[in-house]
């Protein structure tokens, strides 16, 4: 700053004096948008945040310019954000003032607005009409701008397809069962196109069962095996087996062994007779069908071999029954006597009461030191035997008391079970007398009618019926 001052004369004189005018306009640090992006798409809501410094002067308004080619305010703000949306894509330069009282700092950033392309969805629904299936897509999205452009082409999957169509539905009618894969492209007046494809099932008709042979005979006690081929378009999902024999109805799950064909076996048969089967298919929609029922005739696989087989099984059986009758003992004595020799009972086949007393008192003498010299040890209770020529010696034990029998033939049999019911038998009733006997036969007298089981034959027959008779019984 300079002053001047002129006398009366005229005679300036000048005085400089320095001044420093400071500036008010506020100070832009940072444009940005919130997220720090510079990339978006259409109908994208951009959030743009300034940060700027007041000088001098409290900042007043913010003006915004979206699309700067020469400044132009599309908004107006007190606060140092606002939001925008762009409509379209392309490239724009966004610029922002910021204001004091008399002033303002300008600054400006690129942003890049892309065009979205579509996102294609569809579905579909069969019609009143056989096999057609409408297509809707109803559900493709795209921006509001481009939603009305958008253009539709279907590729059916059975070698069909549309032109490129305004319209979003579409009905479709196929001509036999099958899984189609079915696609949507679309696109709009910005992007190439975009698809969408899902598998569309068509299935009316239940599966085709078809068997090249049917089993019509079978082996008695062999399993027989029967085997189907099953087709069907969409898919298989089970194949049951169902077969009765004597009024029994049973089922069984068919295995797959590749290229369409399915086996079971329904298990052996111990008798001939007739067996009927059938087959059962469901395909994965649900639909069902069956075979006739087949009559298999249940043989033996040679009838002649059967009865020679069977002939012969009952020569053995004769055989056996003859050897077992031939040869079954004979119980010649019984002797019961007490533990310390006394003899309690005597039943014989060949002796009459009160003779061959010199020959009953040898066999007494010969038994008791055979018992001696047998039962040394005085918890033995093990049957003993003791065979001479076609004569056995058997002797068994029980607490006071022995039993000693007599057989003729060349097997013991059964025997030793009888010996031990019978001793079983006067224990049970004798027990008491036989612990404190004083001697005294006549308390035992009774002891000699138990040993007659001893000599009461069976056949061979009658003791297996009753060895079953016992075993089932337990």
């Amino acid at each position: 700053m300079v002053l001047t001052v002129t006398d009366v004369d005229g005679d300036p004189n000048a005085y400089t004096y320095p001044v420093t005018v400071r500036d008010t306009t506020p100070i832009i640090a940072l444009l940005r948008t919130s997220d720090g992006g510079s990339s978006y798409e259409e109908w994208d809501e951009i959030n743009l945040v300034v940060v700027a410094t007041p000088v001098h002067e409290n900042i007043v308004k913010y003006q915004w310019d979206f699309e700067t080619v020469s400044f132009q305010a599309d908004d107006e703000t007190t606060l140092n954000s606002t939001y925008h949306r762009y409509i379209s894509s392309g490239t724009y330069k966004v610029t922002v003032r910021v204001w004091d009282s008399d002033s303002y700092d300008e600054k400006c950033i690129i942003l890049t607005i892309n065009d979205p392309a579509p996102i294609p969805e569809f579905t579909f629904a069969g019609t009143t009409n056989s096999r057609e299936v409408n297509f809707s897509a109803a559900l493709t999205t795209d921006t509001e701008n481009d939603q009305p452009t958008l253009l539709y082409r279907w590729f059916f999957g059975d070698g069909n397809r549309t032109d490129w169509s305004s319209y979003f539905e579409v009905d479709h009618t196929y001509q036999q069962d099958g899984v189609y894969s079915v696609r949507l492209e679309v696109r709009d007046d910005h992007n190439s196109a975009v698809m969408k494809t899902k598998n569309v099932t068509i299935d009316l008709l239940p599966p085709e069962i078809s068997i090249d042979a049917p089993v019509l005979r079978a082996v008695v006690g062999e399993p027989t095996l029967i085997k189907v081929r099953v087709t069907d378009l969409v898919g298989v999902r089970s194949v049951i087996l169902e077969y009765t024999f004597e009024n029994a109805t049973r089922s069984v799950a068919m295995t797959p062994e590749g290229g369409g064909i399915y086996f079971a076996q329904v298990p052996a048969q111990n008798r001939t007779g007739e067996l009927t089967y059938r087959v059962t298919a469901v395909d994965k929609a649900g639909h069902a069908s069956s075979t006739e029922w087949f009559t298999v005739a249940l043989e033996y696989e040679d009838p002649t071999l059967f009865i020679v087989t069977t002939a012969l099984l009952l020569i053995a059986l004769l055989i056996v029954i003859a050897y077992l009758v031939l040869t079954r003992p004979i119980v010649d004595e019984v002797f019961v006597m007490y533990q310390d020799g006394t003899l309690l009972a005597h039943q014989t086949r060949r002796l009459k009461p009160g003779m061959d007393d010199e020959i009953l008192g040898g066999m007494l003498i010969a038994l008791q030191s055979f018992v001696r010299d047998s039962f040394k040890d005085e918890g033995a209770t093990v049957l003993k035997r003791m065979d001479f020529g076609d004569r056995k010696l058997l002797v068994e034990r029980k607490d006071g008391f022995f039993m000693a029998v007599v057989l003729s033939g060349k097997r013991a049999g059964n025997s030793a079970q009888r010996m031990r019911r019978v001793l079983d038998r006067i224990e049970e009733r004798y027990a008491d007398v036989l612990r404190d006997w004083d001697g005294d036969l006549e308390k035992v007298r009774g002891i000699r009618d138990e040993t007659k089981l001893m000599f009461q034959r069976t056949n061979p027959l009658e003791r297996l019926r009753r060895r079953e008779g016992d075993e089932g019984s337990t």
